[in-house]
């Protein structure tokens, strides 16, 4: 378009500080949460939050319907959302004060874009002079009401976690078991490690049960096999970024109380394929549902589906041995924090022996699914022979990779000295 060269440089001044308007709002927000959250504990306050999530949840209802019955992806669909969308375009919003400054400065209107960009100084300056005074009253309590808790203790919620566990692991001893609910309760006491957990994979199943609004499902088949082999690897990716963040440090966590495991009548091996089965079936079970709602919406052939579940498992499998192994074998046991323990040698060595693997499955399997769907240009068995080494490659890469570093894991595991 021709512009200047201080269209740049003014253009990150906005940016600067347009982002102080999010920034003292979300400060805001974490502190009225912190200070009124704890009082949100009878019936009524949960009735009317449950109310207000109905309210939104019928409103975006409504906003999809609308546009439904229009062709996706057309020029008429996108006038529709953008129609639906109009209320961002309001004057008193900060989203119109950034764009109506930056197209100013396109056009050199140099006076229009100055006026916007103070008003958009100014209002983050209030905001953030308001977030300090808010923060200075209620911090404290804030601070308090947080470190106090309900006072009721929430048996119900944990006898169902307890019986839960005891059958799904019958067949480990009960002091095992016991551990296992042990770290049950760790994860879910812990808000940081399940919301990001829910954010993650509650992304991937929302664009997973919308691939039909972009109408991939009647697509020729290349390219329904390929958006299913993308789906797959972002599966796999975020399972790997899920293990080597909170599997990773399981052994680590148990920090300075560790010698209470080394002293206990339970075997290293049963603790550490204990830790390794919790691992296994909580991504399994996760992303195993994932990909089979990925395949139906793209409508994919019975035996695509089978190799990709089939893919899924020995993944979740190869993450969960490689993780709870390295973790064992460099394990950090004066550190509580677990993004420090992830940051570290044996972290980022898990991590990238993770993405390794992924990598090596994904890249055997792409070929003799290719192959799948040209094998009217080759012979039968010049086919059979390729998908029936790949699945063995997959098969072999996968036991590989869940049994040599739970090896190694158990074996410095057991020479460890508490």
């Amino acid at each position: 378009t021709g512009v200047t060269w201080s269209y740049y440089p003014v253009t990150a001044v906005f940016f600067l500080w347009f982002i102080m308007l999010p920034a003292g709002l979300g400060a805001l927000i974490a502190l009225g949460l912190g200070r009124y959250f704890p009082l949100f504990r009878s019936k009524w306050a949960k009735l009317a939050l449950l109310v207000a999530l109905l309210a939104l949840g019928f409103l975006a209802y409504r906003v999809m319907v609308s546009i439904r019955t229009l062709p996706a992806m057309t020029e008429i669909w996108l006038r529709g959302i953008l129609k639906r969308l109009a209320f961002a375009r309001n004057a008193l919003l900060p989203s119109y004060w950034m764009s109506e400054g930056v197209l100013a400065l396109v056009k050199r209107n140099f006076f229009r874009s100055v006026f916007f960009l103070l008003v958009i100084v100014s209002n983050a300056l209030m905001l953030l002079l308001v977030a300090y005074h808010f923060a200075r009253r209620s911090y404290g309590r804030s601070y308090s009401l947080a470190q106090r808790g309900s006072g009721r203790r929430r048996r119900g919620q944990w006898q169902l976690i307890t019986r839960f566990i005891n059958r799904l692991f019958f067949f480990l001893p009960p002091e095992a078991r016991l551990l296992l609910v042990k770290d049950a309760k760790v994860f879910l006491r812990d808000p940081v490690q399940w919301s990001q957990f829910l954010i993650f994979f509650g992304l991937l199943a929302i664009y997973f049960f919308n691939i039909r609004r972009f109408y991939y499902h009647v697509q020729v088949m290349f390219w329904r096999n390929l958006i299913a082999f993308v789906n797959l690897a972002t599966t796999s990716l975020i399972l790997a970024t899920f293990t080597s963040r909170f599997v990773f440090p399981l052994v680590s966590l148990e920090g300075q109380k560790f010698w209470i495991l080394g002293l206990s009548p339970i075997s290293r091996r049963v603790i550490l394929w204990g830790k390794f089965l919790f691992a296994f079936l909580g991504t399994f079970l996760i992303s195993e549902g994932l990909i089979l709602v990925s395949c139906a919406m793209l409508r994919l052939p019975w035996q695509i589906v089978v190799l990709h579940m089939a893919t899924v498992m020995l993944v979740c499998a190869g993450l969960s041995g490689i993780a709870v192994g390295l973790g064992a074998t460099y394990p950090n046991l004066k550190e509580d924090n677990p993004s420090k323990i992830v940051s570290g040698f044996g972290g980022t060595l898990c991590l990238l022996a993770s993405l390794l693997f992924i990598s090596l499955v994904i890249a055997v399997e792409v070929v003799p699914c290719h192959l799948y769907f040209v094998r009217q240009m080759i012979g039968l068995a010049s086919f059979g022979w390729w998908l029936a080494l790949s699945l063995l490659i997959v098969l072999a890469a996968g036991v590989l990779a869940a049994a040599l570093p739970m090896y190694v894991g158990i074996r410095a595991f057991s020479r460890m000295e508490f």
